[in-house]
């Protein structure tokens, strides 16, 4: 239940809610999405069902009717000027039991700290009541500060720990709880009695959050050995037996944090080179791994961070404020993609604030450049704000779930405030006053460098989860200003449509000053259906067109060369999705390139970060407007009747003068349809299956709940239970007739299905491919294929696009001599007249607004 501070706070079970106005977050460490006139709306299990950007305010009724819902019964939200969301803070570093000594201790080493001050204050949470009384204040405090998602150390002692993670789960903060373990170099009466003694305690932790948090919704318990020279032999072998029998769970320990503990550390375990060897010995180094500090790693230690997909969080406050100076390096972890957030340390430092924790980022960053001779750029303060924000998500691992606004995630978000126009200087509280020219990326950073929590006008996030209903709570702290009231309608804004602001901030969008036409190139052009789309801008003679319609691979090494040498000269070049690969590597050898246009919001195979370092301007189009059902979700049901009923293989052999075929269609009525992958398009495949064939439903991926997919067939108006969630992905290709995936492709995603999935399909069952050819096992399907394992398949998709003239998928003895029917589409899933031509008018759009020297639309860096 909530606590007596929240009970107050409207809730809102099961119910949608949509907001228009600003959205400001993070899409990777070097891009931040200023968003303005967006409409987001959250489904009735606080999940981020919509993102329109670019949404007038008129729209905003037609759209929430389109997402299926009724007026009467969505609470909409307009956002001022001076009014955004950003998503909840996540503090990856927070001891709980320091929240009453923050700012104590100036001056005074790391050792000399914890023996003087920190151990005398920890030990009194042996008195459960001061527990419970300071963990209230420390949560509640970090709520009002925009902190939804923390990693917290507890005391050593169980109970204080236990009763933490009962206050996190009520006042409805997501948190790690950790009970810090602690078997020596303390004093007596603060250190655990035994290693067994400690490992008790953290196994009881382990089963009480388990116990009021079984799925780990929100509280999820946390392996916390307070660092190696606390921690013995035996202590540290428990702890690595622990997460060995449990690797879900998270770890977290601080690492290399000051030169005398590294010394220490040397002492006690010499047989280790360094602590991320010790560390990796024990079995406590891995992706679920947080390390607070990592102030002095060595070459070796970063790689071995970097390949086990270890986290680092970085507490600038602490690290630059006591005895030493000290700055981690994390300019190199960004450069090497190690992940980083922020955290406030708390009693390490002087502040819980997370916006405190950016600016000392940002702050000692200048420090580090200057120490570097420039080697290490400072951060920036939209990087600070990726810090606080996603980056913390990724190194919690709730990515997934949380850090940013995109569809399908969490409704975990502040809504800030910045202007009081009864204030003298027309601003709420003490930030920067907000002048009237002041543009919203201005007013983001007054807010990002002098704002603080009286801008922070509520919390959203999700209180609990029960089998029926979601709380999402609006929190709104006792100072926010009574002209925001939850369910009240604010004026719309009326400053300008959405921008997306890159976040390399040596290279500013510009356009060129024009003496001679501007050179584009057009790639990938099948139907040769885009010149026309720049016939307007090459008769002005503002524009010179070249259509290379064939695609070169730059993973061929004579391809790549080819391909450089044809794109050299041009200054633009429109591409068609991923048929080219533009890596670093290509667009390093392209000097004149500065505006780089693909088709669709995602593409992997353009390094964004490389482009944006370069001054090249990569954007994309949208598919806003068109009705469902999409184009791929159209083939997918085209594919899939075409090999039920042998569509192609009939059609071929009756032109070839034969008749009937031996084997005879599959009727789809009954049959059993599993879905890998249950998004937009995997829930309206499914849609169509019910209302259409009269099939059964299944559904898999990894983050899947029964809970979710009831809300799905809600949405698509059908009774909850219409679409099963199958145990796992094992158990639904034993038990589909008829497998089709719909999954986005991530290096965690790549080889999703293989020889174990393909080996469980039924010999009747059919598969289908719409999405990515590498999500499956090629060399895996071909064998089983070959070998007539199952009855066939269609593919839209293969590893490496176009198929070469010898690849094995080029034959028509598919459905011969005991091989399974297959059938073949060349990636032709969006390939629909209406998609294509609206790409390019929207391209060619793009390529007017950047020669008239006007920001570009979709800008993708």
């Amino acid at each position: 239940m909530a606590s007596k501070e929240q009970q107050a706070a409207p809730q809102i079970p099961g119910l949608p809610l949509a907001i228009h106005g600003c959205i400001i977050h993070a899409l990777s460490a070097d891009r931040v999405e200023i968003l303005e006139n967006t409409l987001l709306i959250v489904a009735g299990d606080g999940t981020i069902q919509t993102l329109a950007k670019d949404v007038d305010r008129s729209r905003v009724n037609d759209l929430v009717v389109e997402a299926g819902y009724t007026l009467d019964v969505v609470t909409v939200k307009y956002l001022d000027r001076g009014q955004f969301l950003i998503p909840g803070f996540v503090d990856t570093h927070h001891h709980a039991p320091q929240w009453a000594q923050r700012g104590i201790g100036r001056n005074v080493s790391l050792l000399d700290w914890l023996e003087k001050i920190t151990f005398a204050h920890e030990a009194r949470f042996e008195d459960a009541a001061y527990a419970r009384r300071i963990y209230t204040a420390c949560v509640l405090g970090g709520l009002k500060q925009g902190v939804t998602t923390a990693s917290y150390y507890g005391s050593r002692h169980g109970e204080a720990s236990r009763i933490l993670a009962d206050i996190c789960l009520e006042m409805g903060q997501r948190a790690f709880v950790g009970k810090c373990n602690m078997n020596r170099n303390a004093p007596s009466w603060y250190c655990d009695p035994s290693a067994a003694d400690s490992i008790r305690e953290s196994k009881e932790l382990i089963a009480h959050v388990r116990q009021i948090d079984p799925e780990s919704r929100l509280v999820a318990p946390i392996i916390t050995p307070r660092f190696a020279i606390s921690c013995d032999h035996e202590l540290l072998t428990g702890l690595g037996e622990i997460a060995r029998q449990n690797p879900e769970l998270p770890i977290q320990t601080h690492f290399n944090e000051a030169e005398p503990e590294m010394k220490f550390t040397k002492e006690l375990y010499p047989q280790f080179r360094n602590e991320a060897e010790l560390y990796e010995h024990f079995g406590l180094l891995g992706p679920r791994s947080i390390l607070a500090h990592c102030i002095y790693l060595n070459e070796e230690e970063m790689q071995r961070v970097k390949t086990l997909g270890c986290g680092v969080a970085h507490c600038p406050i602490a690290t630059s404020t006591m005895g030493d100076f000290m700055v981690a390096p994390i300019r190199e972890y960004l450069r090497r993609g190690i992940k980083v957030g922020l955290g406030t340390n708390v009693g390490g430092g002087f502040s819980s604030s997370l916006l405190d924790a950016m600016r000392q980022a940002f702050i000692i960053s200048k420090a580090r450049e200057t120490l570097t001779g420039g080697r290490d750029p400072a951060l920036s303060l939209h990087e600070g704000f990726f810090l606080a924000t996603l980056g913390g998500a990724q190194v919690c691992g709730l990515d997934d779930k949380i850090g940013n606004f995109a569809v399908g995630k969490e409704f975990d978000a502040l809504e800030i405030h910045t202007i009081d126009p009864e204030s003298p200087g027309g601003s709420l509280g003490v930030i920067t006053p907000i002048e009237d020219e002041d543009s919203t990326e201005v007013i983001f950073e007054k807010f990002l460098m002098t704002g603080d929590d009286r801008n922070i006008a509520r919390v959203y996030f999700i209180l609990s989860r029960d089998k029926t209903t979601t709380h999402l709570v609006d929190f709104e702290p006792v100072y926010a200003t009574a002209s925001s009231v939850f369910n009240q309608s604010l004026r719309c804004s009326s400053t300008p449509a959405s921008i997306s602001v890159s976040i390399v901030p040596k290279q500013p969008f510009s356009s060129p000053t024009m003496s001679k036409p501007m050179k584009l190139a057009i790639l990938d052009d099948y139907q040769n259906l885009a010149p026309a789309k720049f016939a307007h801008l090459v008769s002005a003679g503002r524009l010179e067109v070249t259509s290379f319609p064939d695609t070169l691979d730059p993973r061929v090494p004579s391809d790549k060369a080819a391909l450089i040498e044809r794109l050299k000269p041009f200054e633009i070049i429109s591409t068609m999705r991923e048929r080219t690969p533009f890596r670093a590597d290509v667009l390093a050898e392209l000097p004149n390139l500065k505006l780089l246009l693909t088709t669709g919001l995602r593409n992997a195979s353009i390094d964004e970060v490389f482009a944006a370092q370069r001054g090249i301007v990569v954007a994309g189009t949208t598919n806003e407007g068109r009705r469902p059902p999409d184009a791929t979700t159209q083939h997918t049901w085209a594919l899939i009747l075409g090999l039920a009923r042998h569509i192609a293989r009939d059609d071929a052999a009756v032109k070839s003068g034969a008749w009937q075929g031996s084997t005879l269609a599959l009727g789809l009525p009954g049959l059993t349809l599993g879905l890998v992958g249950l998004g937009r398009l995997g829930s309206e495949t499914a849609r169509i299956a019910i209302v259409a064939f009269n099939m059964k439903i299944i559904a898999w991926s990894a983050n899947l709940t029964q809970e979710r997919a009831d809300e799905t067939a809600k949405k698509l108006g059908l009774p909850a239970g219409s679409i099963v969630v199958a145990p796992s992905k094992l158990d639904l290709f034993r038990t589909a007739d008829i497998v089709s995936v719909h999954y986005v492709l991530s290096d965690r995603s790549r080889g999703l299905i293989g020889k174990e999935e393909l080996a469980a399909m039924k010999p009747s069952a059919l598969l289908i491919n719409t999405s990515r050819g590498p999500l499956i096992d090629e060399a895996a399907l071909l064998e089983t294929l070959k070998a007539g394992r199952i009855r066939g398949a269609a593919l839209d998709v293969f590893d490496k696009e176009p198929l070469a003239a010898d690849s094995e998928w080029r034959t028509t003895r598919w459905g011969e001599d005991g091989r399974s029917e297959v059938l073949l589409t060349p990636h032709m899933g969006y390939g629909e007249t209406d998609n294509i031509n609206s790409w390019y008018e929207q391209t060619a759009a793009n390529v007017e607004r950047w020669l008239d020297g006007k920001e570009v639309v979709n800008r993708l860096n």
